[in-house]
């Protein structure tokens, strides 16, 4: 699965249950459900054409990079 919402940023938003974060979705019907950041936002090579995955690769890449920054700037004081 490869995800095109960020597992990074949905647990900004999360809260953690045992070893995943779980997040709430919101409908436009006004109904609403819980879901992991591992289910949500995620397909079968979305980013991917065929065997070649350098895209996924490449945005996995960003987003660890991206995410230690993001976890230094919530640690700043306000």
């Amino acid at each position: 699965n490869q995800h095109h919402v960020w597992q990074f940023v949905q647990r900004g938003f999360g809260e953690k249950l045992g070893k995943d974060y779980h997040i709430w979705v919101y409908d436009r019907d006004g109904s609403c459900k819980r879901t992991s950041t591992k289910k949500y936002g995620a397909e079968k090579f979305y980013f991917s054409d065929g065997e070649d995955r350098r895209a996924d690769e490449i945005l996995t890449d960003f987003e660890n990079r991206a995410q230690s920054v993001l976890q230094e700037i919530k640690r700043l004081p306000s």
